[in-house]
């Protein structure tokens, strides 16, 4: 969650954590919905944009392991959900800044 006042130059900000559900795939090529749980905490939304997406995997009922699992680039609170880029498509578009391969005008 961010704050910030252009006049004075400032940004005041705070990490959270939370949690959620799969729900399904997103309409949108690349994008996944995720349903957020305990929504009033959060309370808005915004500033969530650009926040890592991770995935918790259990394993036989005693163990877990954790992946990145994309990007959040948008959400409703009043749904209660949030959509988020899938992993591949994060890393294959910083690979290319990495590499180069962008160029200033374009979108990835």
């Amino acid at each position: 969650m961010r704050e910030t006042e252009y006049e004075l130059r400032r940004i005041k900000m705070q990490s959270m954590l939370g949690d959620a559900k799969y729900e399904r795939r997103s309409s949108r090529n690349q994008m996944h919905v995720i349903r957020v749980n305990r929504v009033a905490e959060i309370g808005d939304f915004d500033g969530l944009s650009g926040s890592p997406v991770f995935q918790i995997n259990h394993i036989d009922g005693r163990y877990s392991s954790e992946a990145f699992a994309g990007m959040v680039l948008r959400g409703t609170a009043t749904a209660g959900t949030l959509e988020f880029l899938e992993h591949g498509k994060v890393i294959s578009v910083l690979t290319k800044i990495v590499d180069g391969d962008v160029k200033e005008d374009t979108t990835a």
